[in-house]
């Protein structure tokens, strides 16, 4: 194989490197975008849960009812 062949084929295989850089870059940057999706969905929610009450909504309440002697249902 003469020098020629050889910086031709090192040339080659550095076009191939790039593309596959620019391609791995982009599929990166837009799996990350997916991905943070859910993640700010599930912020908002869980900002909104504790902001109307948060596990206190769902906490028994210690009162009895009129006369029964048992802890109140769940209120929700």
């Amino acid at each position: 194989m003469s020098v020629a062949g050889a910086v031709a084929s090192a040339i080659a295989g550095l076009v191939v490197a790039v593309v596959m850089v620019v391609f791995h870059s982009y599929f990166t940057r837009r799996l990350e975008r997916i991905a943070a999706r859910p993640e700010v969905i599930a912020s908002h929610l869980l900002h909104e849960f504790h902001k109307a009450g948060g596990a206190a909504l769902y906490a028994p309440q210690t009162e009895a009812r009129s006369g029964e002697g048992q802890p109140s249902d769940l209120r929700l």
